[in-house]
Formats: structure tokens, sequence, C-alpha cells
């Protein structure tokens, strides 16, 4: 029988994100207190195949030289400033991550920001539960006028 490939995660992910990787891989978590490849997780990186990071886990080339096996690092975030991709470029391990995770979610509170200061929304909720309306008005009077 075949040992299932390792994966190593600097941090605890939830069961559904992880979905039946569990059948195909032996993952082993590192402590969630502290950043990158700590030392749990250093003892096994001459067997790793991948690693699973969080956007403030450095990744640097002494950490992918240690890994001779690896096959992938992937990171849970938008970027990759965190990982040396030159290095993982060099040995030919490809590296992932998830752009445009955020941009829907950055839009919808770029929206939600602008509202609140247009319409003075935390001092009309101030006011509210002072029982004074004269902010609250405002919030009936003001146009707000979009383009794009």
């Amino acid at each position: 029988m075949v040992d299932k490939p390792l994966v190593l995660m600097t941090h605890d992910l939830p069961a559904d994100w992880i979905g039946n990787s569990l059948d195909e891989y032996q993952i082993i978590v590192g402590d969630n207190t502290q950043r990158g490849i700590d030392n749990k997780l250093k003892r096994y990186l001459p067997e790793a195949s991948g690693i699973i990071c969080l956007l403030d886990d450095p990744i640097s080339s002494e950490i992918i030289n240690q890994a001779p096996l690896l096959k992938v690092v992937s990171n849970m975030a938008v970027g990759t400033d965190n990982i040396n991709v030159k290095s993982c470029t060099s040995l030919g391990i490809p590296v992932g991550h998830t752009p445009g995770v955020l941009t829907d979610g950055t839009a919808d509170l770029t929206i939600a920001l602008l509202l609140s200061v247009s319409r003075r929304l935390a001092g009309a909720n101030q006011d509210a539960r002072n029982q004074q309306v004269g902010s609250v008005e405002i919030l009936r009077t003001r146009p707000l006028a979009s383009s794009g």
C-alpha cells in the first residue's frame, strides 16, 4: 500500500473547507498561535508534498529547500507576497492562491462605508438611541448619487 502524500497546514481550517482531502492526504496542522512553519511542522518538511499557508505565514527559500519532496504551495489569500515564488518556480513547484476572493466583499464594504459617511449613520444611530431626532432628518433629505 502506498502512503498518502503529506500536506502541512500552518493553521487549522474548518473541516468543510478540507472536504474529502483526508481520504487522499495525510494532513498535519501547525500551532494556530504561531506564524509560519512552526517547530512541529519543521520536523515534517523533508517528507512534505504540499504546504497550505495563510497570508501572514512566511514561506522562505530556506523552508522550501528543506522540503525536497514538495510539489505545491498553496496560500489561503489573494496574493503570494509571503511566499518565495522565485524559489518555488526555480524548483518547478507551483504556487496557488485565491485571487478575486475579496473583490465582491471589498466592493460591498466600500458602498456600505460611502452610505454610512454620506448619511451620517453613526451619529443618527447615537441620536436614535438617545431619543433625539435631529440627525435622522438628514437621512431623508440628502440625495446620494453614484456613477459607474
